[in-house]
């Protein structure tokens, strides 16, 4: 078995107007409550996530000479605003769940499933990367596709995760989201830290 393994994610890359948006909302709201992190675009990344395997770091490489080789977009990608998401501390903004977006991650998690990580380390196996308890079928789940299930997936910006339950959710109902709407051209390949979060940028593709 591999040791130089890691959760990798291919996202979305919001334009930086965008990202710099997300990252002061962030900070504003670190400001407010206690926080695991702060979307800085430096130590963690702004990004709407797509796939989240655990892979071999050693088949970056391949992976992006892989996708960029056979990932099939031909539409301009727009992300449009549908409304902001609280749950389990997390504060986000989901997107709407557009054909586009759609059809982009399952082509993207086609294309890289074969890479992903069989025989996992402890760490991976109980999903503690995520810091959150999971039953066994949601574990599952994320060990096969990176994310709790297929069929459950909301394209969004996480924008924080703060300590207190009940802050999270009065301060995330109080957000007023100013981006309707904006258009992405990239995708990243990102390596993964504590979260959820995406801690380093691996390569980045034009769609």
């Amino acid at each position: 078995m591999t040791t130089n393994v890691s959760r990798i994610n291919i996202a979305i890359k919001p334009p930086n107007d965008v990202a710099q948006y997300v990252s002061k909302l962030s900070l504003d709201i670190s400001q407010k409550s206690k926080s695991y992190f702060v979307i800085d675009n430096q130590h963690y990344l702004s990004h709407i996530t797509m796939y989240a395997p655990v892979v071999d770091l050693e088949r970056i490489g391949e992976i992006s000479e892989h996708l960029k080789n056979n990932i099939k977009h031909e539409s301009r990608l727009v992300c449009r605003f549908k409304g902001i998401r609280i749950g389990l501390r997390y504060i986000g903004a989901e997107m709407e769940s557009t054909n586009e977006i759609l059809e982009l991650k399952q082509n993207v998690a086609s294309l890289l499933s074969s890479f992903a990580v069989k025989d996992l380390p402890e760490k991976y196996v109980d999903a503690n990367d995520y810091n959150m308890k999971f039953n066994e079928e949601s574990l599952q789940a994320i060990r096969q596709y990176g994310s709790v299930a297929m069929y459950n997936f909301h394209p969004h910006f996480t924008i924080s995760r703060l300590r207190d339950e009940k802050e999270a959710v009065e301060i995330g109902n109080s957000i007023k989201w100013e981006v309707e709407e904006f258009t992405a051209s990239s995708i990243g390949i990102y390596q993964m830290g504590d979260n959820g979060t995406c801690i380093r940028l691996l390569n980045k593709l034009t769609i």
